[in-house]
């Protein structure tokens, strides 16, 4: 009876959304989404329906982070599995999907992709916004109102690494975000994160990815990554 119940719904969710929320540190705006989008799931009480939908959420995420930020969370995402062989009802369904954000959420804190520091996290979100401009540390401490040494101090301390280091990381990031989900040259894309040209773009992240951006697109584009 499960099985043709499920023609009733669509499981195929895309958590496109869900994994950027994650990745700007919106930690409860990812399950938010989650919730919205299994709301009819949820309401049909359907056990099948929420062993796939947990699966698709587990390894919605598992695979966005190891394409765009080159980290394998094996270990949870395994975890995450075991969790899902629990009886499942509507409560346990959403206790397990919280679990599921929970665990990469704290994995991505200690990899230092997010912050639970407000300042460092408002850097972060700024660097978000505004990925296509000139950003320099000094114009958001104006914006935060306070000294641009150390906000520069502090970026370090809570992310492991300098301002400047992880502008440059996160363009790349929001670059293969563009190359593997539309099809937009690489003039359009070098602009849309921030390079001066396609060629400057092209040395940048052959520099940090060992691959050129139509390599990158070539080997991944068919991913299904986030769907």
């Amino acid at each position: 009876m499960e099985l043709i119940n499920l023609d009733k719904f669509d499981l195929h969710l895309d958590y496109k959304v869900l994994c950027e929320d994650l990745c700007k540190g919106k930690h409860q705006e990812a399950y938010d989404h989650f919730i919205l989008r299994t709301k009819k799931l949820v309401g049909f009480n359907n056990t099948i329906g929420y062993r796939l939908a947990l699966n698709n959420l587990n390894y919605s995420i598992y695979h966005y982070l190891l394409f765009i930020y080159d980290i394998s969370l094996t270990k949870c995402c395994y975890a995450n599995i075991l969790l899902m062989h629990n009886h499942l009802d509507k409560d346990t369904f959403m206790k397990i999907s919280k679990s599921i954000i929970d665990s990469y959420y704290s994995e991505m804190i200690d990899m230092q992709i997010v912050s639970r520091n407000p300042l460092v996290q408002s850097v972060i979100d700024y660097i978000e916004e505004n990925i296509g401009k000139q950003i320099l540390i000094g114009d958001i401490a104006d914006i935060l109102h306070i000294n641009s040494t150390y906000l520069s101090q502090t970026f370090k301390k809570h992310m492991g690494q300098s301002f400047t280091s992880y502008l440059a990381q996160h363009r790349i990031h929001h670059a293969k975000l563009l190359l593997l989900q539309t099809n937009k040259t690489m003039e359009v894309i070098s602009s849309a994160c921030g390079f001066g040209s396609a060629s400057y773009f092209s040395t940048v992240f052959t520099s940090h990815t060992g691959m050129s951006p139509g390599i990158f697109r070539k080997n991944h584009a068919l991913s299904g990554m986030v769907e």
